[in-house]
């Protein structure tokens, strides 16, 4: 809540995510290809790791990859309270400009569906 409150009246989309996880690195590339269209509209993106991933594979993946970019220790990430996470990544949660969950999803589903849900939210 805190992290989503810092983009009032912004769509925030909060990607988490590891180095090395394949289906996560996917997603995040898929989606740099609309990324500047969904900026536009009033998309931000929040990218959140533990401390599984390498410090220097994450360095380079937050240089090709726009947004606010957390590496989190393990423990905290599961204090975190992330809505429907089963320590499962990817895990995408999409909130509204009100700061409201609109939508969580466990897994890559493809750009096309991902860009179908984020186009539901207002």
């Amino acid at each position: 809540p805190k992290i989503v409150a810092e983009h009032k009246g912004r769509i925030v989309f909060v990607d988490f995510w590891a180095t090395w996880c394949g289906p996560c690195r996917m997603g995040m590339e898929a989606m740099e290809s609309v990324k500047e269209k969904l900026l536009e509209r009033g998309v931000d993106f929040v990218y959140i790791t533990d401390t599984s991933s390498e410090s220097n594979e994450w360095t380079k993946y937050i240089r090709k990859h726009a947004g606010d970019h957390y590496i989190v220790p393990k423990e905290k990430v599961e204090a975190m309270q992330i809505p429907d996470y089963e320590n499962a990544i990817p895990h995408y949660l999409i909130y509204d400009r009100e700061g409201k969950l609109a939508k969580t999803n466990v897994g890559w589903p493809g750009l096309e569906e991902m860009m179908q849900e984020l186009e539901k939210v207002k």
